[in-house]
């Protein structure tokens, strides 16, 4: 429901600001890329977490970009590793 809703998303936000800041990784396109893709998802959450009367199929729609934008997280960090 919307309660998990909220906790996914603010734990989605505590892993993105505990990572390397946004922009500080230069001069690799995919990563930049992966960036904006997460920037974008991140504007669409913002959104929809905000929204009242959502839904199941909203809910269950907002889990799945959490999630993707999570893994998009996670694979910006790898990259960077190297």
């Amino acid at each position: 429901g919307m309660l998990e809703l909220n906790n996914s998303f603010k734990i989605l936000k505590e892993r993105i600001n505990a990572s390397t800041p946004f922009g500080r990784i230069t001069g690799n396109r995919a990563v930049a890329d992966i960036e904006d893709e997460i920037r974008s998802n991140l504007l669409k959450l913002q959104a929809s977490v905000q929204a009242e009367n959502l839904s199941e199929d909203s809910i269950a729609d907002i889990h799945k970009l959490i999630e993707d934008t999570r893994r998009l997280v996670i694979n910006r960090e790898a990259m960077n590793v190297r």
